[in-house]
């Protein structure tokens, strides 16, 4: 803890203070005094440089936990396949290009989705977090669904995702590739219930080995 790393080095500042004030005015520990103060020169360097060290990783921590729920919020807004609610989380002039397809602004992404879950049936769809910097995520995904000839399979892909200042996504980029499996190799297998959203003690990606 930060906090009480700061006060145990009040505590010893105090100490070292005395110490030098006991050894002033002594000649014969002049050089005892010396070696003391440089000896807590270099202890305060190191203190600093493992207060900033401690602050980074608190830091990239709150980062990834931001990043994380970000994903999370995304995943669970598809598994509602509402096509005009999850719009709204992208910029009015998003651009995407999903597969093979181009398209910009609401209007289009709440089109494509229309179409999309009309073919994709019984979709459930699980996302993870695999790199971000800045205002950049990357994610990673695979959802499963059946066509209307009951036929499964399993797509696999990868995003690129760019916000605005706003947090709202104005750039998507996403390579899917689909693979049919039988429906006893289905992994996503919760309740879709009111909202499809995947329980929480539901296993990820990893630990389906996805």
């Amino acid at each position: 803890d930060i906090v009480v790393q700061s006060q145990n080095l009040e505590h010893y500042e105090k100490l070292f203070q005395q110490v030098l004030v006991d050894l002033e005015n002594d000649d014969v520990l002049e050089t005892f005094r010396t070696e003391y103060e440089s000896l807590h020169n270099s202890f305060l360097k190191c203190h600093e440089g493992e207060k900033k060290l401690i602050k980074k990783c608190m830091d990239l921590h709150s980062d990834i936990n931001g990043c994380s729920l970000k994903v999370r919020a995304a995943e669970d807004g598809w598994n509602t396949r509402e096509p005009a609610k999850i719009a709204l989380a992208y910029t009015e002039d998003s651009v995407w290009r999903n597969r093979t397809q181009f398209i910009t602004g609401r209007a289009e992404i709440e089109d494509l989705l229309t179409r999309k879950w009309a073919k994709e049936l019984d979709y459930r769809l699980i996302k993870e977090l695999w790199a971000f910097t800045h205002n950049r995520i990357g994610v990673r995904f695979a959802y499963e669904y059946h066509d209307h000839n009951n036929n499964w399979f399993r797509a696999y892909g990868n995003e690129n995702w760019e916000f605005d200042e706003h947090g709202l996504m104005r750039c998507r980029i996403a390579s899917i590739n689909d693979l049919p499996i039988e429906e006893a190799d289905r992994k996503f297998l919760w309740t879709r219930g009111q909202t499809g959203k995947r329980p929480d003690d539901h296993p990820g990606l990893t630990d389906l080995g996805l």
